[in-house]
């Protein structure tokens, strides 16, 4: 079994490589913060806070077999109503893939905005049906 540390340390490399690509792949378009958690910040908020040519895009790193808890859940979907994306990225998946998924992402805005007024289908879905866990 592997110890605390390690884990934490791959997780650690990975948010490295990671945040390494993004800024070898769009440069100055990006502007990319690792939020490293405390006791003085709201609970849930993602890894990595990014915007790309003016997307809002988070991005949280999860383990394999480990999930969103309640509080995270939450603030994705307040980052989603808000008009953002949120990836779910596990440690194991390809930084290269991840790179395409955001691209994505940062597509889905950009046509959200374009042919939807801002409202994109993710934001109806989730409008759409009454969640007690969001502020109307």
């Amino acid at each position: 079994m592997r110890s605390l540390s390690t884990r934490a340390s791959s997780e650690a490399a990975y948010a490295a490589r990671l945040r390494r690509a993004i800024r070898e792949r769009y440069g100055a378009r990006a502007w990319i913060l690792k939020v490293h958690g405390g006791p003085f910040q709201a609970g849930g908020v993602p890894d990595f806070i990014l915007c790309l040519e003016g997307c809002f895009i988070a991005i949280e790193l999860k383990r394999p077999g480990k999930y969103l808890t309640p509080r995270q859940d939450v603030t994705v979907r307040r980052i989603i109503l808000a008009g953002g994306e949120v990836l779910v990225v596990r440690t194991d998946e390809s930084v290269y893939d991840v790179l395409g998924r955001i691209e994505s992402a940062r597509e889905a805005i950009l046509s959200s905005m374009l042919f939807e007024g801002h409202r994109s289908q993710r934001e109806r879905n989730f409008t759409q049906r009454e969640d007690p866990a969001l502020p109307v």
